[in-house]
């Protein structure tokens, strides 16, 4: 008899052989699938290919058969007891009645028929149509008839200020156009002495960008050659303060300083104009005042 140690190694044997005809047989399908579908894109090779595919499948499959069944171990079954032929009864029927038409006999025919004659002859028709007979017309237009023109022209500028010239200075315009002396600016009373002159000054912007008018660059030369600030307080009003213009805009107001009230002083006064500080062709500008 075999030991245990064979029976196991026989067995492990077997799963070896049958897992790699296994293997062998899934790849060798596997093929044959790719080969189809393969196959399946050209007719020609179609019809083909799907015949030699099952022919090798059934191949493949009768050979994996017949190595399994090598591989398997051989059973042989012994029959251990005999059973003895059993007497079998056979029974046969045999029908003997038999059943004659006679020949003379005519089976009836049929001779009413029914054919329907009723006929619809009722039509219905549909005669009232309805048409469109009103139609609406556009005949109102609106046209614009009212034509918008600018009538008012710019009033030019003269060619004096009144009381002095313009000073021009890079689109920039100014000048005096009237003269005004005061002991008293509302509360505020000049010092002994001296008097408060009062200029009103016109300032506009004929450029075509936008400038701005400082009342700090203005100041008075009188008669004496002595040259006077503006002052903050008093002010009349409206008083000239600094602005900033658009092109054509116009800034205006008084403008006031204090000098000695003597003849020689108020006489040959001049309004100086400093537009410009720094890189500037003229230092400044000096207006002569009629009076």
């Amino acid at each position: 008899m075999e030991n245990a140690n064979d029976k196991t190694s026989r067995k492990v044997k077997m799963r070896k052989i049958i897992s790699i005809s296994a293997g062998l047989f899934i790849c060798f399908c596997a093929s044959c699938v790719l080969l189809t579908v393969w196959a399946s894109n050209d007719p020609a090779v179609q019809a083909t290919g799907t015949a030699r595919a099952e022919s090798r499948v059934t191949g493949t499959a009768l050979a994996f058969a017949q190595e399994t069944e090598a591989a398997l171990p051989t059973v042989t079954f012994t029959p251990s007891s005999t059973s003895s032929p059993t007497p079998t009864s056979t029974k046969t029927s045999t029908p003997t009645a038999t059943n004659t038409i006679d020949p003379l006999y005519t089976p009836p025919t049929p001779t009413e028929t029914s054919t329907p004659t009723t006929t619809p002859t009722s039509t219905a028709t549909s005669t009232n149509t309805p048409t469109p007979t009103k139609t609406p017309t556009l005949t109102e237009t609106s046209t614009p008839t009212k034509t918008l023109t600018p009538t008012t022209t710019p009033t030019p500028i003269p060619s004096t200020a009144g009381l002095t010239d313009w000073a021009i200075y890079d689109g920039q315009y100014l000048g005096v156009t009237d003269i005004s002396w005061d002991k008293y600016i509302g509360y505020y009373k000049a010092d002994d002495g001296k008097i408060f002159i009062s200029l009103y000054v016109v300032a506009i912007n004929l450029s075509d960008q936008e400038l701005s008018f400082f009342e700090f660059d203005l100041s008075l030369v009188d008669g004496g050659g002595q040259i006077t600030s503006g002052l903050i307080l008093p002010q009349k009003d409206p008083s000239f303060e600094s602005c900033t213009l658009l092109p054509g805009g116009k800034c205006e107001g008084w403008w006031t300083a204090m000098v000695w009230d003597r003849p020689d002083v108020r006489e040959n006064l001049t309004l100086r104009w400093e537009p410009c500080l720094l890189f500037c062709d003229v230092d400044y500008y000096e207006l002569p005042i009629s009076q």
